[in-house]
């Protein structure tokens, strides 16, 4: 007998596909804006933390501090 683990999805997604294309649309038209500003729900509909961003941001390739 054979023991193995079952697979585990993990935490669900903060954001969408959709939404985490329309966050680096809004990042690239908006240079100068923070972080921060664009963690605000009233670009996305959602509260996301500035590191949640930053990380959607580089795994598109658009690097932001």
């Amino acid at each position: 007998m054979t023991f193995a683990n079952k697979l585990r999805r993990g935490p669900n997604p903060k954001l969408s596909d959709r939404g985490a294309r329309s966050l680096v649309r809004i990042a690239c038209d908006n240079l100068r804006m923070t972080l921060k500003a664009l963690s605000t729900p009233s670009k996305l509909g959602k509260k996301l933390n500035h590191h949640t961003v930053a990380i959607i941001l580089k795994s598109f390739g658009k690097n932001k501090r």
